[in-house]
């Protein structure tokens, strides 16, 4: 089953604020469906922009987007330049936009309705674009290390909705589990948590605190967070923060990926996760795998320092012999990339 179809138990928590709201997985799936009636009727299929912020509103209209099967979004970083954004919508030419209170109305758009949550949709004021994006193609990002490229990643809905179902698997998530928006919704690694999560019946915590912030750590108590998740420079931040004395008892365990961690510093984190008896998954993934790749098992962590490890459920890596290339293949491959609106017609 898709995650997007929130078919958890309806009195679930699906998502908490830090400031201790709740949202149950029906409540979200009423919220996503109206949120989804505010899009465009028409052309039969639109694509959008989402300045994904961690907030219910902004979570909801992600999710009614792909239960919906009409609207594709390009999820981009909330703090986005103006001039970047402007280059994308010249480019790209989005039937609507969605952000927070902080953008003001783009030209060439108008307001759609009154604002539900703080997320606002802005509706293009021209004729909708001819080029109408395949059927199969469900979200666009931009690629690994360009945020706001006008390069984009096109994912298919079987790509993200199988990335999400293997890592809810190797990661042993349950409708017990919660984790915390570390990361931004708009990056591959924070949306594959929200992703995972979902697939799991499980809840994520949506905060802006940082890891250097004593409100954050005061969040992952009240919450029972089970999960926390980083790129590289984050887990720096975990080093300087102390997280053995912080004493985060409903944690189980911990994920990392966006980069090297280095020898050193996984080692570090390996005898320390094995003293508080959590879990240390280091992962590798790509923007173009939707975004999980591989991982190494927590108990093969000490003798493969520096792998990347195993092909995550339903994928398979090899070397090339004639050019030594590691190749990945699995369901969760993206369709190809985008570089313009004529590109997000084309199939796989």
């Amino acid at each position: 089953m898709s995650f997007w179809r929130l078919q958890s138990t309806p009195d679930q928590i699906a998502l908490l604020r830090d400031s201790g709201e709740t949202l149950s997985y029906l409540q979200l799936a009423q919220m996503a469906q109206t949120l989804a009636a505010r899009l465009p009727a028409a052309p039969p299929r639109t694509l959008g922009f989402l300045l994904f912020e961690p907030s219910f509103a902004a979570v909801a209209l992600y999710l009614g987007t792909l239960r919906s099967r009409r609207h594709v979004p390009l999820l981009l970083q909330p703090t986005i330049h103006p001039a970047l954004l402007q280059q994308l919508i010249d480019l790209y030419q989005p039937e609507w936009i969605a952000a927070g209170p902080g953008l003001p109305c783009p030209v060439g758009y108008a307001d759609a309705q009154s604002a539900v949550d703080d997320c606002r949709i802005w509706l293009r004021v021209a004729p909708a674009s001819l080029l109408v994006p395949h059927a199969e193609l469900a979200l666009l990002l931009s690629t690994s290390g360009s945020t706001g490229s006008p390069k984009l990643v096109r994912l298919s809905y079987a790509a993200i909705a199988a990335n999400a179902a293997a890592i809810a698997r190797y990661l042993h998530l349950t409708a017990a589990d919660r984790a915390v928006t570390t990361l931004p919704l708009a990056y591959s690694f924070g949306l594959s948590i929200l992703n995972s999560h979902l697939a799991a019946g499980a809840a994520v915590v949506m905060t802006a605190e940082t890891l250097l912030s004593r409100a954050f750590w005061q969040v992952l108590q009240s919450t029972a967070v089970t999960s926390l998740s980083g790129v590289p420079s984050q887990f720096g931040m975990l080093r300087r923060a102390g997280l053995e004395r912080r004493g985060i008892r409903s944690l189980r365990m911990l994920t990392q990926a966006g980069g090297n961690l280095g020898a050193t510093v996984t080692c570090e984190f390996d005898a320390l996760c094995r003293r508080l008896g959590v879990e240390f998954f280091v992962m590798y993934g790509q923007t173009e795998a939707a975004p999980r790749i591989s991982y190494v098992p927590p108990e093969r962590l000490q003798d493969k320092i520096g792998s990347i490890g195993i092909a995550i459920p339903g994928g398979a890596l090899e070397l090339d012999p004639a050019t030594a290339e590691l190749v990945y293949r699995g369901p969760n491959v993206m369709m190809g990339y985008a570089e313009c609106r004529q590109d997000l017609t084309r199939g796989d």
